[in-house]
């Protein structure tokens, strides 16, 4: 008999009668109870047991996906800084290829910025000679009449050596074309120094119409010898939220794209609009078009259909994950000899 059981037997002889022994009746029941109760024992150890070994495979699970979060997490960092780098690395890209058309606009206006001032430093050495002929003469004593008229003879002479007249009329003119060519310059530089910077893409409030016009200024000397570009902005158009830098980006490769399509010089229409609660850009051209084929394909990393150096096939992939990545759609729809557009669609932010 088990100890338990045991220790319930003389237990219970304490109630009964003169030493009388337990009825055998009750011996049996109490061997039922005592059957049953290590049975639940068992179980209960077993529970324990089995308890202890979940406890300690839950431990291991644990540890294991908590292993595996932080490989994940790693991973996903190691990806955000590629993306970041393939978007740095075809926005340079895109500078390396419009280098040449960029220098061609900072020349121009400096060319005549150059020229002006040659001019001025004319102008300045014939009001030189003024000035130092007045200096040379200012002890002449007007009451004399002959010094007097001799002074005034030879200033005259001097007067329309120099044409005074003409040079006061320039000087304004000249003046203002310098200051106009310096700030084309700056703008230019502006405009590629904050397309070029490098940004982790964080968010800011952007006016789509300057974005635009910015890019428009960076391809410049792409698309002004190929098209024309007819501008149709919507009034009061509400913000975007995205990074300026790469939805610059996005334009400036749309704008040298639709440019580049160009076999005869054509146009290039850029509409902005508000769908329901989305900002909405289209860039049109006049272009070659593109087949269907190669639409399946057209933001496919690598896929170009322009000659060999003229672009990475990474330009419309970057744009479309840029795009993608700030909860927009850039959509393309085009017809063989009769032109493309496409249509980059934006959440609309909030005024700040």
């Amino acid at each position: 008999m088990k100890n338990k059981h045991r220790l319930l037997v003389r237990q219970l002889k304490k109630f009964c009668p003169n030493g009388e022994e337990i009825p055998e009746e009750w011996r049996r029941l109490f061997e039922a109870i005592n059957a049953a109760y290590e049975a639940s024992d068992e179980d209960r150890r077993l529970m324990e047991k089995s308890m202890d070994i979940s406890s300690r495979e839950m431990f291991q699970v644990n540890q294991d996906l908590r292993q595996k979060e932080a490989a994940l997490r790693e991973a996903l960092l190691r990806l955000q800084q590629t993306q970041q780098q393939l978007i740095q690395s075809e926005k340079l890209a895109s500078i390396g290829q419009l280098a040449a058309g960029v220098a061609h606009e900072i020349n121009n206006p400096l060319s005549f910025v150059s020229a002006n001032v040659q001019v001025l430093e004319r102008y300045l050495e014939d009001f030189g000679r003024i000035f130092a002929y007045l200096d040379k003469n200012r002890h002449v004593d007007t009451a004399d009449a002959e010094s007097a008229a001799g002074y005034i003879q030879e200033l005259n002479k001097l007067q329309d050596e120099i044409d005074i007249d003409g040079i006061t009329r320039d000087l304004g003119e000249l003046l203002e074309e310098t200051r106009d060519g310096l700030e084309r310059v700056k703008r230019i530089v502006h405009d590629l120094r904050t397309f070029a910077r490098e940004d982790k893409g964080e968010r800011e409030t952007v006016r789509l119409d300057k974005v635009i016009d910015r890019a428009l200024s960076i391809a410049s000397n792409e698309v002004k010898y190929r098209a024309e570009v007819v501008k149709d902005y919507a009034a009061d158009l509400p913000p975007v939220r995205c990074s300026e830098q790469r939805l610059g980006q996005v334009f400036v490769n749309l704008i040298v794209n639709a440019a580049q399509a160009m076999a005869d010089r054509g146009t290039i229409a850029i509409r902005t609009y508000l769908d329901e609660d989305r900002v909405c850009a289209e860039v049109a051209d006049t272009g070659q078009g593109i087949s269907q084929g190669d639409l399946l394909r057209i933001f496919d990393p690598f896929f170009t259909t322009k000659p060999v150096g003229m672009g990475t096939g990474l330009g419309l992939s970057v744009c479309h994950e840029i795009i993608k990545n700030y909860e927009g759609d850039i959509t393309v729809t085009s017809e063989v000899n009769k032109g493309t557009t496409f249509l980059v669609k934006l959440p609309a932010g909030e005024e700040t």
